[in-house]
């Protein structure tokens, strides 16, 4: 089996998602810790032994090497120092950390989502990396703004370094814009609810809006849209940023799309739906299924993360271009994932733990790890060259076309209660017809006021 077909069914939506379904433990946070020190203990000149918990971007064997590999480089520069790094699967890894950081037996390094990270930070379990190194912030230019931003505290405190971040792409079948005539590609969401009407087709050859189309027989829908959260978290919220609304209001205690934007972006994906152009969103329950849309030819554009060698093979004729980021009136974003390395407030040196962190993530290192996992880089000096190595060209296509994208990258609010996957349900509701927008807006506010109340806000 390829080595990234596992990481794309499951490192890249934890790195997304993990987020939000963690907020439901935000309570088991540890408890509030003093800072810690800001430079290495005094080791007499003995090489000093750091440890690194970070859960997988790729199968475990991959891992392992990688960073075994990695430490024993390290130490090999840094006067013998080890590293022992501890592979941390997903399905665990929040347990663990926050039973780690609360019992005092907290990994030097630690690779943490950012809602993590803003867990640990805010209750004191993390030493801020520019209060180890005074001119850090200094050597952050050409990383994306918002990677960093959210991992500050409120005093510009610097809790972890960007390492790399994932995210989802607007893909076309090119066979679907063939047979229908290569329209102009969209450049708006406007444009799309109106373009993917041109690549719905039933099963006797007929476009949406022909005399006798079948609505009830469609071989091809021009969009697809699951209504399972696991992938909705990955692209929803760019609807509503692009009209300039938001999920949650600034302070977080109210939902932040009722507003004339937002409900003008919410009204467009109903019309979407309500088109026959989308697939209806209930049409597979299993998020594995909704995969192999666009790789088939049953829908025509799809967000989608970036498909894997074996997906390719398994479909050795199909063609996917990649979409430019449609506009709305407040500009272009995609929903990313990124995840942080950070040092631990009880970190005896935290000077070589930071060393450690430049280490890993400087650009050449950074880049043979994205060439082995497929994921995407954080800063502007790593270029299409990380992919450089992929042998599949339609893979190497599609991911260095991907790769601009980076600039619109925004990350979600890290709030102590689950927002996203309430919201995403409440407007799966409304945007498939169970809910009219205001009786949807009412409820969603309500509710968000409760859980935010719930979370001490």
């Amino acid at each position: 089996m390829d080595s990234t077909k596992r990481l794309s069914e499951v490192s890249r939506r934890k790195l997304l998602t993990m987020a939000a379904l963690g907020a439901a433990a935000a309570a088991c946070s540890p408890v509030a810790q003093p800072a810690g020190p800001k430079t290495d203990a005094d080791s007499g000149g003995a090489p000093v032994s750091l440890t690194f918990w970070k859960p997988p971007g790729q199968l475990p064997e991959g891992e392992n090497k990688f960073y075994a590999d990695l430490a024993k480089a390290f130490g090999s520069q840094h006067d013998g120092d080890k590293v022992k790094h501890l592979l941390v699967p997903w399905n665990d890894a929040f347990t663990k950390f926050t039973a780690a950081f609360g019992g005092g037996t907290a990994p030097d390094v630690s690779y943490l989502i950012l809602l993590w990270l803003n867990q640990f930070g805010s209750a004191g379990a993390l030493t801020p990396l520019n209060e180890i190194d005074k001119n850090l912030d200094s050597t952050l230019s050409g990383y994306n703004e918002s990677a960093v931003g959210s991992a500050r505290g409120p005093d510009n405190e610097l809790y972890g370094l960007p390492y790399y971040s994932s995210r989802w792409v607007l893909a076309m079948n090119e066979a679907v814009w063939e047979k229908a005539g290569k329209p102009e590609l969209p450049k708006t969401y406007a444009d799309l609810a109106e373009f993917v009407k041109k690549l719905t087709f039933d099963k006797g050859g007929r476009v949406l809006g022909q005399s006798g189309f079948d609505a009830k027989n469609i071989a091809t829908y021009g969009l697809a849209w699951p209504g399972a959260y696991e992938i909705q978290a990955n692209y929803l919220w760019n609807y509503l940023w692009a009209y300039g609304a938001d999920y949650v209001s600034e302070d977080g205690k109210d939902i932040g799309f009722d507003t004339p934007e937002g409900r003008e972006a919410l009204t467009l994906m109903r019309q979407v739906q309500e088109s026959g152009a989308s697939t209806p969103m209930s049409l597979y329950a299993d998020p594995q299924k909704w995969g192999d849309l666009i790789m088939t030819g049953r829908a025509g554009v799809q967000w989608m993360a970036p498909p894997t060698v074996d997906s390719f093979k398994a479909n050795p004729k199909t063609r996917l271009k990649v979409l430019d980021l449609p506009s709305g009136p407040a500009g272009t974003f995609v929903v990313g994932g990124v995840g942080y390395l950070c040092v631990s407030s009880k970190c005896e040196n935290p000077q070589t733990a930071l060393d450690f962190i430049k280490f890993v993530a400087n650009d050449e290192n950074t880049t043979k790890y994205l060439q082995q996992t497929l994921l995407f880089p954080v800063k502007d000096s790593i270029s299409g060259e990380a992919f450089s190595t992929v042998t599949d060209e339609r893979v190497r296509t599609f991911l260095n076309d991907s790769l601009p994208q980076g600039a619109s990258m925004r990350l979600t609010r890290p709030l102590p209660y689950n927002a996203e996957q309430y919201l995403a349900g409440e407007i799966a509701n409304y945007v498939s017809g169970q809910k009219d927008l205001d009786s949807m807006i009412e409820a969603a506010s309500k509710q968000i006021g409760t859980m935010a109340k719930n979370a001490g806000m």
